[in-house]
């Protein structure tokens, strides 16, 4: 699960469960399986995050208000579960949403971050950079945009890529 929390303690009340009281209200998202990172996007203020798992589909997710990851039923893209997303569970007002990559093979993705410089070069600003406990590579590639934006799993390791090709201003 993923919290959302004022300062304070107190719950914001335009949490995707706040409606439902009680301890569910503080949720943000759920259906996580270990997380190990996550980051803003600099440019859209998305919660993106890195999700592992013990032997195949580790994913990207860009996380929304009420995103349901679909732990323990789905791992990497929906298209693997028989039952599609009818056999999650689901609390009212959440969503699934596929990865916005997968590798079959296990890498192990830790750390997350968006380049919000151009201290390695304008071509990486705003790049989201992924770091995992497998390779240890860090690249990037207009490949990976591609596969990306297909949401399909691969097994390959680059481990960074654009996210999209959006407008650069806030």
């Amino acid at each position: 699960m993923i919290f959302r929390l004022n300062d304070d303690g107190s719950t914001p009340s335009d949490n995707p469960f706040f409606a439902q009281g009680g301890n569910v209200a503080r949720y943000y998202a759920y259906g996580i399986r270990n997380s190990f990172g996550m980051t803003f996007d600099p440019v859209t203020d998305k919660l993106w995050m890195t999700e592992n798992g013990p032997n195949s589909y580790d994913e990207i997710n860009m996380v929304d208000p009420g995103f349901n990851s679909g732990w323990n039923k789905i791992m990497g893209p929906d298209s693997r579960d028989p039952q599609n997303v009818s056999d999650l569970f689901s609390l009212t007002g959440s969503h699934y949403s596929d990865p916005k990559f997968s590798w079959l093979k296990t890498v192990g993705p830790t750390g997350i971050v968006f380049l919000n410089s151009t201290e390695l070069g304008a071509q990486y600003q705003f790049d989201l950079f992924v770091g995992d406990s497998t390779t240890a590579i860090f690249t990037t590639s207009s490949q990976t945009q591609r596969e990306m934006a297909s949401c399909s799993a691969v097994s390959v390791s680059p481990i960074s890529w654009r996210t999209t090709a959006r407008s650069w201003t806030k």
